[in-house]
């Protein structure tokens, strides 16, 4: 069959997955970058699969600690996403949610909350404003705003956090704590 093959570049795929969630992504980089080549040549680079790949390379180098490499794969990934799924498609947003990630990591906190307020957006649509995964984001936008002393901002969305959280978890959850604690920060901020 060859290296080239699609059989072959497959199972270099799976194997870099199953390497990834054993915890040795460097290894699984290699099997990953191994099989680029032959799923740019099998389904274009703007296909679905070769995406994916990216996706899973920008996972990679995340798990890994670099970011920047990590915000490349995934900008990769979202051209193709944004596209075929479209802008409004739950793939889409947590690729974006992904990319907040990174860009907060790497101190880029105006980015970060660009691209976890288009995912905002859409886990809103997807799941309402009252389910958890969208208060993480309300939180991690929180979060951003905060590192930019945009207290005003971190304070709205901490406190739409708080509110749902405490709609999902007791009083004593390690979220609702948090969010009070923040709240009562960034007033004394503002």
């Amino acid at each position: 069959m060859g290296t080239d093959h699609i059989v072959t570049t497959k199972t270099y795929i799976n194997i870099g997955d199953t390497l990834y969630l054993l915890g040795d992504y460097p290894t699984a980089l290699d099997y990953y970058s191994k099989s680029i080549e032959a799923t740019v040549k099998e389904f274009g680079a703007e296909g679905v699969e070769t995406a994916n790949l990216y996706r899973s390379i920008g996972y990679a180098y995340d798990s890994l600690e670099d970011y920047q490499n990590a915000i490349e794969y995934y900008l990769k990934s979202l051209r193709v996403f944004e596209e075929v799924l479209g802008k409004e498609h739950l793939e889409t947003a947590a690729l974006y949610r992904s990319i907040g990630y990174s860009n907060f990591f790497c101190e880029q906190y105006v980015k970060a909350s660009e691209f976890f307020i288009k995912a905002q957006k859409v886990f809103e649509k997807e799941f309402g404003i009252d389910h958890v995964d969208t208060a993480m984001l309300y939180r991690n936008i929180g979060y951003a705003f905060e590192n930019v002393m945009n207290y005003r901002q971190a304070l709205e969305y901490y406190s739409n956090a708080l509110s749902v959280f405490s709609k999902n978890y007791d009083e004593s959850h390690s979220d609702v704590s948090e969010m009070k604690e923040r709240i009562d920060k960034m007033k004394q901020k503002i």
